[in-house]
């Protein structure tokens, strides 16, 4: 399964004119934040960010020596070459993904970071399975809704980890279909 033309085609130039830098660099702060505060403790020697637009977080972590190593996987070709112009340290790849099949063995990376991608993604369920094949421990994290407050996804559903921030039912189903 790859991602839809139309889908493809907005992303195709979105990082090209940097115009979304700023933004990202802010959020990127933000989600950084989160995934420390839900990771306290532990320790990681690879982080794959999946969908990782122009490596904002990427570039975060690794001036925080969050990990040993640290991949990117991205569908637009713009996403990749602002990656590629950071010179993000202990970056090992960056590679282009269709947004369903990450080019990298099972069990690749210790932690795999899905920020601000799932609700951009037509098929949650092949995401997520492909996301959780590539990692031991996945992080989600997805954008605020109107009346949502942050919170852990239901501790069930584990080693699958999420900033959650859409009601615990979104996620429940999907992970239970996929024996998370």
């Amino acid at each position: 399964m790859n991602s839809s033309t139309e889908i493809l085609e907005m992303y195709e130039g979105y990082y090209a004119d940097g115009s979304v830098s700023e933004k990202r660099a802010i959020a990127a702060r933000q989600s950084v934040g989160h995934i420390r505060k839900i990771t306290e403790g532990q320790t990681f020697n690879s982080v794959v960010d999946i969908g990782a637009g122009e490596g904002a977080v990427l570039s975060e972590l690794s001036n925080s020596a969050f990990a040993k190593q640290f991949a990117a996987v991205e569908i637009s070709k713009s996403g990749l070459d602002a990656i590629s112009n950071r010179r993000i340290k202990n970056l090992a790849s960056v590679d282009q993904f269709d947004g369903y099949k990450i080019p990298h063995p099972g069990k690749a990376f210790d932690l795999a970071l899905a920020i601000h991608v799932l609700e951009h993604v037509e098929h949650e369920r092949m995401f997520l399975y492909e996301a959780r094949r590539v990692s031991r421990k996945l992080y989600i994290e997805v954008p605020f809704g109107a009346d949502a407050e942050p919170r852990q996804v239901d501790p069930r559903i584990r080693p699958l980890w999420a900033y959650q921030l859409l009601h615990p039912r979104l996620f429940r189903k999907p992970a239970e279909d996929m024996r998370f």
